[in-house]
């Protein structure tokens, strides 16, 4: 029997082709469930067989839980069969893909990206009250399709500032909660903005949540250049510049992803992933750094390669008490930095020519945490890197003692 292994966002499925109807369906469940079984077997999140269209497809997607249990459709799973029936000749660009949950389109952006349009949902409940640990969450409880795939969201508007640890256990309890019987994805949201939302979600099935780009120089370089990209960043006014500065380039047009780095959830794998200008140095907390090795790992191709730069601690240290001047024609910037207990503040005060000629003043604050060679190694290994080696600023050489950075490569196993 063959089979294809894919994941989508780091969730994995193992697909089988029964188009021509060899395998009888009432074996599948406990295929499923061999197949899926972690350790002892390939090991899966689900396993998903494509089968004869009924509907007016182009084929069928019969989902399986890991358990062997039936499953309604999957987000994750469907962007992989839909490329999976693009790759072996069974839809075009566009797919239509029947599922238990309602007939669902896929669309071809790039040879590794897809993208799917999600059933319409057939259950609005805006206001189901789930209790937990003694408080209650008013939840909005949706169902995609019919049967549809159930979703809970929590409005949180500071879920972004929440220990992750506490967040994730907080989406596992409401994810198990008696309301939602058949469990349910729990997405906590924040307004940011009319139109605009910011959310984080617990996906049942990969039982957890589902980089840096900046300004987007390197993005638009490296676009220059005829690279596929994806941009990630944190900040939506950096994501806007970073957008900006991509259409001065000819080119594939990047995505760009409002993301943190330990929370990274790519469309697929990539080749290579470029995390520069100490944005590693902004991850203040080591465990999100290494929360940030197991996602890039996820996302990276076997053998491919992950680069990035950092200060080390003792170079932010050195900083303590330093004041900074830079300006142009139009622009004045001062900033102060003070290192406390591992941490290097930057107290930064900007000045900006109006069009009256007035200056107009604004006031930034940034704090990095240094981490050492050997903490980074260590942590990069932990993940699954290997062949880690550490270059001087800018230089194809071994660091030495006062570089102003240090630069990581390594290949993901």
């Amino acid at each position: 029997m063959h089979f294809t292994k894919m994941h989508g966002a780091g969730n994995d499925f193992i697909i089988i082709n029964n188009i021509d109807g060899a395998i009888p369906e009432s074996v599948l469940p406990e295929l499923a469930a061999g197949l899926c079984a972690q350790h002892v077997s390939v090991g899966a999140d689900g396993m998903m067989v494509v089968a004869a269209p009924r509907q007016g497809g182009d084929f069928r997607m019969i989902f399986y839980n890991s358990d062997g249990s039936l499953g309604e459709m999957c987000g994750n799973g469907a962007r992989c069969i839909a490329r999976y029936g693009y790759e072996n000749g069974l839809s075009g660009e566009t797919q239509r893909i029947e599922t238990t949950a309602g007939l669902v389109t896929g669309q071809r952006v790039t040879k590794r990206l897809y993208k799917v349009r999600l059933n319409d949902p057939s259950v609005i409940d805006l206001h189901r009250s789930v209790s937990v640990g003694g408080t209650a969450y008013n939840c909005a409880y949706i169902e995609l399709g019919d049967p549809g795939i159930p979703h809970a969201i929590v409005l949180m508007p500071d879920w972004d500032e929440r220990d992750h640890d506490m967040l994730r256990a907080l989406g596992r309890a409401l994810r198990f909660a008696e309301e939602f019987p058949r469990g349910a994805n729990v997405s906590f949201v924040k307004v940011v903005d009319v139109g605009h939302v910011k959310a984080i979600t617990y996906e049942r099935g990969v039982e957890d949540f589902t980089l840096a780009c900046g300004t987007g120089t390197m993005t638009w370089l490296l676009t220059g250049r005829g690279y596929e990209l994806i941009g990630v960043d944190g900040s939506e006014e950096m994501l806007a510049a970073a957008m900006e500065k991509s259409g001065q380039v000819e080119g594939i047009p990047p995505i760009f992803l409002h993301q943190s780095m330990p929370q990274l959830d790519l469309y697929g794998t990539v080749d290579a992933a470029i995390c520069c200008l100490d944005s590693l140095n902004y991850l203040t907390r080591p465990a999100d750094v290494q929360r940030t090795f197991r996602r890039l790992h996820l996302f990276i191709s076997p053998g491919g390669l992950l680069t990035f730069d950092v200060r080390l601690p003792e170079r932010l240290a050195a900083l303590d008490g330093q004041v900074f001047l830079d300006e142009t024609e139009d622009t004045y910037c001062v900033w102060r930095t003070e290192y406390r207990r591992g941490l290097c503040t930057y107290y930064m005060d900007l000045f900006t020519l109006a069009e009256d000629g007035s200056w107009d003043r604004s006031f930034e604050l940034h704090r990095q945490r240094g981490y050492s060679v050997e903490q980074l190694t260590q942590w990069l290994e932990e993940a699954g890197f290997s062949e880690i080696r550490t270059w001087g600023d800018g230089k194809l050489r071994r660091p030495v003692p006062g570089e102003d950075r240090v630069y990581f490569t390594c290949i993901r196993k």
